[in-house]
């Protein structure tokens, strides 16, 4: 399943900076795909008693989609998101039915932590928890959301599944803050 309407162009691949309002101002470099010690390995989120692992992803080979975990129980991190405590956005996705069936309950100042591989924690407090068209999904704004400087978003299906598209046609949206 791929996730519609998340279509990366060649041009943010490339300089993902470009997107950023005073672009000049900021120095971003694209992650590099690697083994990475600082990549996130699990998550929890108490507030919906979820504990899971983290997979890496990249793209779907020949298309500039974000691939999906390769299990409804694994959440998969985005290898050309920053890593925890990097400045930009940590971007997680995950099945829904699975892993994130509960992302939508969460509220506001929830907390989530990931673990990376090098055994390191971060953690994150929720600000918005959003319910958006697959149509209307921003991605510049969802790697660069306003006002933070090191954010976590996580995503998951969530509305009708749509035969036609062999996905659902919106997506729950978490924003977190490094804290």
């Amino acid at each position: 399943m791929l996730l519609t309407g998340l279509v990366f162009s060649a041009a943010l691949l490339a300089n993902p900076a470009s997107l950023l309002p005073n672009s000049q101002a900021v120095s971003v470099r694209p992650a590099v795909i690697t083994s990475d010690p600082a990549a996130p390995v699990a998550i929890t989120i108490p507030a919906i008693e979820l504990v899971a692992p983290v997979q890496t992803l990249g793209l779907v080979p020949g298309s500039n989609q974000i691939a999906t975990p390769t299990d409804i129980n694994l959440a998969g991190w985005f290898d050309r998101s920053t890593r925890p405590s990097g400045w930009g956005t940590v971007f997680i996705d995950g099945h829904n039915p699975g892993v994130f069936a509960g992302l939508a309950r969460l509220t506001p100042d929830d907390i989530i932590t990931l673990r990376t591989a090098d055994a390191a924690t971060y953690t994150y407090r929720v600000r918005e928890n959003r319910l958006v068209d697959n149509s209307q999904i921003d991605l510049a704004a969802l790697l660069y959301p306003e006002g933070v400087e090191s954010a976590l978003v996580l995503m998951t299906c969530a509305g009708s599944f749509v035969e036609e598209i062999a996905t659902y046609d919106q997506r729950t949206i978490i924003i977190a803050s490094l804290i």
